[in-house]
């Protein structure tokens, strides 16, 4: 091949229905976490906040707990917070795709890698 390729890896989790969790939601969940806002998380990343409430309703459904503990807004304005759940589930998933992206690049280079 006279064009040097690399890999790109996007690993999703499922469960038996449909997708609930990919590099989106783990993206929105660190944004939450440094915004203390869901709107304000989605404005980062140009989400409607309604999108990224149906990404969080999904990934509840999907884990079957609560992954943003919210309180409602008022004279400061209200705030967003990950849960334990939803913080192992973003630290589980950030290890995992670390893994899998090392294990997948042994695989590319054993299958591309032009010497």
């Amino acid at each position: 091949m006279n064009k040097k390729i690399t890999f790109a890896n996007k690993l999703m989790l499922r469960d038996e229905t449909s997708v609930f969790f990919g590099p989106g939601v783990a993206t929105l969940l660190e944004a939450i976490e440094k915004t203390g806002s869901v709107k304000d998380a989605a404005e980062t990343m140009s989400l409607s906040y309604t999108k990224a409430w149906t990404m969080l309703r999904n990934t509840r459904r999907g884990i079957g707990e609560e992954v943003v503990d919210c309180a409602k807004g008022g004279i400061g304005g209200g705030r967003a917070s990950l849960t334990e759940a939803g913080k192992a589930l973003l630290e589980r998933y950030k290890a995992f795709s670390a893994e899998a992206d090392r294990a997948v690049a042994e695989v590319f280079g054993r299958h591309f890698d032009e010497k």
